[in-house]
Order: structure tokens, then sequence, then C-alpha cells
């Protein structure tokens, strides 16, 4: 090889062999001058040169004959020097930003768990409720989102957290959320206190006249469905009913009483001022302070109180746990609904 090839370079550089002579000489003593384009070389002119081809030499063939070139140098490529906004903008980007993802009972979020995310980059969530269940509210950073069944962070810049709530199917086919009993309702459901008149049909029974078999019953699954060993004479109580232990206990703790010592009365429908008579026993019978007094003289059918109920509608009253009418009037002898009762047992147990 009369003049060798440029053999320093740097890791991505070119091979060039535009500058390599090879001089052939024959056996009848004469002799030609090639250039790179006549001989084959290997590695090739214009082949990429990586670190890992440092110390290789190159190889002319031309015919049968072969030569060989001093070793190559690859030299590593400098890193390239970063000015002070440069080296920001990298830190920047190399961010890391915690992302907390939880579920509440009756469903999932996926991914669940803790999860890095760089500046600026996406997260995605799925939010599945299990069979029963729907999604209530998803909460990111504590505020609600609504009840989505996904939700993107996009161009994440600090931590955040995102949580699934999730709540049970709603059974019941009479009872829309529009209904202003709707939150006491499923109160009431949910804690398996007031589960509805027919539930294989989804029937509440939201509107209908609340029964003295169905207070005591409500009552006594407040109380924790005690069984309590007391004689009963009530022809109208029959054993095994739905009802039975629970006018067993609300008659042991004198809470609802029999027309006589035979007749409970167990069809027969409740008025406001009886409904809040019942439950002012039950709150006396617990030891609650019933001490509060409403003043009834603001109310135009004030008069139709029964004598009897004046104390319970008072207290009834003073603390807020009967429905007022939209005509701002008591009713205090008209039939009291499962709705209202529903209502008025909800505030019972804020009130307790």
């Amino acid at each position: 090889m009369t003049e060798q090839p440029k053999l320093e370079y740097t890791s991505g550089d070119r091979l060039d062999l535009s500058g390599t002579v090879v001089t052939a000489y024959y056996t009848d003593g004469s002799s030609e001058v090639l250039s790179y384009t006549d001989v084959d070389f290997s590695p090739e002119h214009g082949t990429v040169l990586e670190l890992r081809m440092d110390g290789t030499v190159i190889t002319a063939a031309y015919g049968s004959k072969t030569t060989e070139t001093d070793a190559l140098t690859v030299h590593p490529k400098p890193f390239p020097q970063l000015d002070n906004w440069s080296l920001a903008l990298m830190q920047l980007y190399s961010r890391k930003y915690v992302i907390t993802a939880s579920a509440g009972e009756g469903g999932s979020i996926s991914p669940a768990g803790t999860a890095e995310v760089r500046y600026e980059q996406s997260a995605h969530y799925a939010i599945t409720p299990c069979e029963g269940y729907v999604t209530a509210d998803v909460l990111v950073d504590g505020v609600s989102v609504g009840a989505v069944s996904s939700y993107t962070f996009t161009s994440v810049k600090e931590h955040h957290t995102i949580e699934a709530v999730f709540k049970p199917v709603n059974p019941i086919t009479d009872l829309s959320e529009a209904d202003a009993c709707y939150d006491a309702a499923m109160y009431l459901y949910e804690k398996g206190i007031m589960i509805g008149m027919d539930l294989e049909k989804g029937i509440y029974g939201t509107h209908t006249g609340l029964s003295r078999a169905m207070i005591v019953t409500i009552l006594w699954r407040m109380e924790g469905s005690p069984v309590v060993n007391y004689l009963m004479r009530f022809e109208d109580v029959q054993p095994e009913q739905w009802y039975t232990e629970a006018v067993r206990w609300a008659a042991s703790e004198g809470i609802v009483k029999g027309y006589s010592d035979t007749r409970f009365g167990t069809a027969d429908s409740l008025t406001r001022e009886q409904m809040a008579v019942i439950l002012y026993r039950y709150a006396q019978s617990e030891g609650y302070a019933v001490f509060a007094e409403g003043d009834l003289s603001s109310f135009e059918d004030a008069g139709k109180i029964s004598a009897w109920a004046q104390d319970a509608m008072k207290w009834a009253v003073g603390n807020e746990l009967l429905q007022i009418a939209d005509d701002g009037a008591l009713h205090p002898q008209d039939t009291a609904t499962r709705a209202q009762a529903a209502i008025m047992l909800m505030w019972f147990f804020e009130w307790e």
C-alpha cells in the first residue's frame, strides 16, 4: 500500500479511503498504481465507524493478493457542553411526580397504588365497578370530577391523587334521585333498617302509609333486632310474621302500646303525630335528652294536635325532626308515609 488512508476518526465518522494508493507489482517486472476504487476494501469506503471498531485494520484485496493498513483509531464522541438553560431544561424533564390511585369497596381502579410520571407526561386510569355496584364519584386531588369511567392526567407537573368511590346499584324501581326522600330512603336501606316492601319487585313503598307494624319493625332493627322474653296477648299479632318479634320488643319497652290487651292494630296506619310520639318514646327508652321544645303556636293547625301528643310534637319540632309540609303546616292528623318516616328517621340518626 503506497499511501495509507486516514486512520484516526471519531465515533460516528465515515471511513475515508479516497487518499489511498495501492501499487500492484506483476511477475513480468511491471507495476500499476491503483486508486481506492480499483481495489476491494474491508471495511468499505463510507462505513460508519463505531467505538467497537477501534484497532481494526483495513484490508485491501486485488486479485489473489491482499495487503493491510495500520490499525484504525476510533475516539469516543465528546459529550456536548450544555449551557445553563439547556441544563435546566434537562433537569426539568427528568423530574418524576407520584400519582396515588385508590378505590373504595365495590370496584377497582387501574393502575392502582402509586405510579411515577415524568414531567409533562400523561397517565390514564380506568375505573371499574363490581357486579351490583356503580361508580358514585371520582375524586381527583380531593375534588369531584363526577362518576366517570376513566380519567387521564395530562401534562403532569405535580403530585396527584385519584380516588374512586362506588355504591350499590339501586334495586328500587319506585324511587329516584329526584325524590325528596331519596337520600333518607337509601341511607336506611343501606343500614338494613328500612329495606322496602317487596324488593323482589323493586318496590320500596315510598308513598305508602306507614303502619304500626312497620314503625315497630324499623325501630326494632335500629335497636339491633333484640330477642326478648315477653308474653304478648295481642290476637292480631300472628306468630313468626316479619313484625312479630318487633311488636314483642316494642310492647315490652312501652314504646308502642296496643289499643287493648288483645288488639295491637298491626295494619293500622299511623298519623304524623303518632309517629312523633313513638319516636319520642323510643328516644326516652334509649336515655336521650328529650327536653328541647319547639313553639307550636306558630303553626295554624297546632290546635289539631291531640293532648297526649303535645310533648312529643314539641320535641320533634324543636329538634327539627318532623318534616314541615310545603304549606308550612304540621298536618298532625294526616297519615304518615314511608317517605316521611325515612326522612324523620335519618334526621333522628343525625340528631342522636
